[in-house]
C-alpha cells in the first residue's frame, strides 16, 4: 500500500466495499487497523473518508451483531472531531433503529457498543440544538433502546430502562409500558407476588419519569397509556395514586383550567364558523349536543360551569333554527 495520506485515501475509497460484501470479518478488521496506521497525524483531511468507511461497513455487513466484534471499528470513531463524530454516530444508529428486518439484539457486546454510540449522539445535544433536531435524536435513541432485549429477564430489562433514563437525560422517552404489558400477557394477568411487584415498579417508573418530558401532548398520551397498562395489570393503587399526587396540586389545577379555557375558546370559534360553512341547522344541533354533554358529565358546582351551561342553553333556546321536538326531551 502507498505511504502517507494519499495512500490512505486510496485505500478508504476503493477497498472497503469489496471486503465488506465478502463478509470476511478478519480481513475487514485488519483493513481498519491498516487505515488507522496510515492516517497518522493528518487525520483532519481524512474525516469524510473515515465516515464513509464506517457507514460502508455498517450498511454492507450481513450480520449486524458481528460489526462490533471488530476491535478496530470503534477506534476509528475516536479519530473524528465532535461534529462529524456525532453525525457518524447518528447514521450508524439509524441503520440499527430503522433496520428493515425488525432487528433486535440480545448480544452484550452489541448492546454496550450501541449505548456508547448513542451516548455520544445524546451528548451532542446542547442549548443551540433546535427542538425538531432534539425530537429526531430522541426518536432514534428511543428506538435503539427498544431494540435491546433481555429475553424473558423482565427485571433486568426494567433495570436497563432505568439506567437508560439516567443516561439519556436530555431526551423524551418511556419504554416500560410495553414491558409491563408483555409481563401481564406472559402470566395471562394472573400475577405472582414477583410479577405483581415488577409491574407495579414499571408503573411507578412511568409516573415518575413522565413529568420530565417536555411535550405536553406526549405527557398526556403517556399518562393515559400508563394508566391503561396499570389497569390491565390490576395495579389499581398506581392508577389512584396519580390522582392523589396531581389531582389537588394548585399548579396542576391551574394548567387544567387554562386548557379548559383554550378548549372553550376554540369551541366558540367553531360554533361561529359552523354558521358560515354548514348553516344554522348544524349549528343548532351542535349547541344542543354540547348542552347535553355539559349537563351529563360536568360538575355544575364548580365555578364557571353553571354560567357556561346557562349561556349554551340560551343559545339553544333562542336559536332561529331550533327543533322544538328535540327541546321537549330536555324538559323535566
Amino acid at each position: 500500500m502507498r505511504g502517507g495520506v494519499a495512500g490512505c485515501m486510496e485505500l478508504l475509497g476503493k477497498r472497503p466495499q469489496d471486503r465488506n460484501t465478502a463478509s470476511k470479518l478478519n480481513e475487514v478488521n485488519n483493513l481498519l487497523d491498516e487505515i488507522i496506521m496510515q492516517i497518522g497525524t493528518d487525520v483532519k483531511s481524512c474525516y469524510p473518508a473515515i465516515q464513509d468507511i464506517m457507514i460502508g461497513v455498517v450498511n454492507n455487513f450481513p450480520e449486524p451483531d458481528l460489526i462490533f466484534t471488530m476491535d478496530k471499528f470503534l477506534p476509528l470513531l475516536d479519530l473524528l472531531a465532535s461534529d462529524i463524530k456525532a453525525d457518524t454516530c447518528r447514521k450508524i444508529l439509524e441503520f440499527f433503529a430503522f433496520h428493515p428486518n425488525n432487528y433486535s439484539t440480545t448480544d452484550p457486546v452489541t448492546t454496550n457498543a450501541l449505548i456508547f454510540i448513542a451516548k455520544i449522539l445524546h451528548d451532542s445535544v446542547n442549548i443551540l440544538t433546535v427542538e425538531d433536531e432534539k425530537r429526531q435524536i430522541g426518536d432514534i435513541i428511543s428506538k435503539i433502546i427498544r431494540k435491546i432485549k433481555f429475553t424473558y429477564d423482565f427485571e433486568k430489562q426494567l433495570a436497563f430502562y432505568v439506567d437508560a433514563r439516567e443516561t439519556f437525560i436530555n431526551l423524551d422517552f418511556v419504554c416500560v409500558n410495553k414491558l409491563a404489558m408483555e409481563t401481564g400477557k406472559k402470566v395471562r394477568s394472573h400475577h405472582t407476588k414477583k410479577t405483581a411487584s415488577f409491574v407495579h415498579a414499571c408503573a411507578a417508573f412511568s409516573f415518575i419519569t413522565i413529568p420530565s418530558i417536555r411535550s405536553e401532548k406526549t405527557r398526556l398520551q403517556l399518562y393515559l397509556v400508563t394508566a391503561q397498562t396499570a389497569l390491565f395489570n390490576q395495579c389499581l393503587g398506581q392508577v389512584d395514586s396519580n390522582d392523589i399526587l396531581y389531582g389537588s396540586d394548585p399548579k396542576f389545577l391551574r394548567e387544567i383550567n387554562k386548557m379548559c379555557g383554550i378548549i372553550m375558546e376554540r369551541i366558540s370559534v367553531n360554533i361561529h364558523n359552523m354558521n358560515l360553512k354548514h348553516g344554522l341547522r348544524e349549528q343548532w344541533i351542535f349547541l344542543h349536543d354540547l348542552f347535553l354533554r355539559i349537563m351529563s358529565v360536568s360538575d355544575l358546582e364548580t365555578n364557571g360551569w353553571p354560567e357556561l351551561a346557562l349561556q349554551i342553553w340560551h343559545l339553544v333556546e333562542n336559536h332561529e333554527r331550533k327543533d322544538l321536538n328535540l327541546m321537549v326531551l330536555l324538559l323535566p
